[in-house]
């Protein structure tokens, strides 16, 4: 069985909204939001290696490593180092 609803006012009076419809100048009070890393894209696929960021040519002309033709794994990675890996 429902029991009944009893109802509370909220407010005793009115509210005005005429002060919400003011609108203040914006002309001078705008304020804009400067984030870099929101901003921030990579013109380039970055591959983290030996703790610094090199592109695919780096890699190649530096350490001469480069992906193999299967695309999984790496040439002439030493043995005590990792592969690279890819941030996008």
């Amino acid at each position: 069985m429902i029991s009944s609803i009893s109802w509370h006012k909220v407010l005793e009076n009115d509210m005005p909204l005429n002060v919400m419809l003011n609108v203040l100048p914006t002309k001078g009070n705008l304020v804009y939001e400067y984030n870099p890393f929101r901003n921030y894209r990579l013109t380039k696929d970055k591959y983290y290696y030996d703790g610094k960021y090199y592109t695919l040519e780096d890699l190649n002309t530096k350490y001469n490593i480069f992906p193999n033709s299967d695309n999984q794994s790496w040439n002439n990675v030493p043995s005590n180092m990792t592969d690279p890996i890819l941030y996008e």
